[in-house]
């Protein structure tokens, strides 16, 4: 395994800068009836570690990975404080064992696995804010559901490539990558995210046993497509 030396970009004042977004930005949470917290809370946990650990990267710089997936999906259902923590605690985990396994230094495995925490739950908080102003108005409709669903993740996924190219401020020519990738980067879950769509339609009349076998259904296929796809492009670099 080759070391790498990649700065993060996170220093103490953008940190500090992300947090109070953060706690400024007014998101109410919430509990859905008959929704088992913490059957949700364990299946959004294995989901966003191992995505986001088993992420790959095209040859062209680009990240391939689910995660926003997840993301779009809690921020148009709503999540409880309980899910919150487990949601920056399992991006925090993903991405520490994605830095290891990649073979960056101890210290940077930690600055970056704080900024993406920090960066996706203030993505996921924006997102959650501004649909939350639709959301009854959206279930009950599935066409309006898948809708929304597509639209969280296109939202999730630039305010996760605009924060963290805010955070590292390094010119206008890293901001147009940044949005180059990001038009790339959106393929790959805004297509997944229909894989969801199932347990999401079931936001409005909750019926526990069809619920969470959808979820169960939607995150199993997930993450067998987060391998493929890693294991392919893993082999298509190794074979460049």
């Amino acid at each position: 395994m080759t070391s790498n030396d990649t700065d993060s970009g996170l220093t103490l004042f953008t940190g500090a800068a992300v947090l109070l977004l953060i706690l400024w930005v007014p998101v109410k949470h919430v509990l859905l009836p008959g929704v088992n917290e913490y059957f949700m809370l364990s299946c959004i946990w294995i989901g966003l570690i191992y995505t986001i650990g088993m992420q790959s990267h095209r040859t062209t710089g680009y990240p391939v990975t689910l995660f926003p997936v997840f993301q779009g999906y809690m921020a148009l259902t709503g999540y409880t404080v309980l899910q919150e923590t487990g949601f920056i605690l399992s991006v925090f985990t993903g991405m520490f064992i994605y830095t290891v396994r990649i073979g960056e230094t101890s210290r940077n495995c930690f600055l970056n696995s704080i900024k993406t925490a920090l960066v996706c739950l203030l993505s996921l908080r924006i997102t959650a804010f501004v649909l939350y102003q639709f959301r009854d108005r959206i279930f009950g409709n599935e066409y309006l559901t898948a809708a929304a669903l597509s639209v969280a993740v296109l939202i999730v996924v630039f305010l996760n490539q605009l924060l963290g190219f805010l955070t590292e401020a390094s010119g206008m020519k890293v901001m147009k990558r940044t949005f180059s990738k990001y038009v790339r980067s959106v393929i790959y879950p805004g297509f997944f995210i229909l894989f969801l769509l199932p347990a999401a339609l079931q936001t409005e009349n909750l019926s526990s046993n069809v619920w969470e076998w959808n979820l169960i259904a939607g995150v199993i296929t997930i993450l067998v497509f987060q391998t493929g796809l890693s294991m392919l492009l893993d082999k298509a670099r190794f074979s460049y």
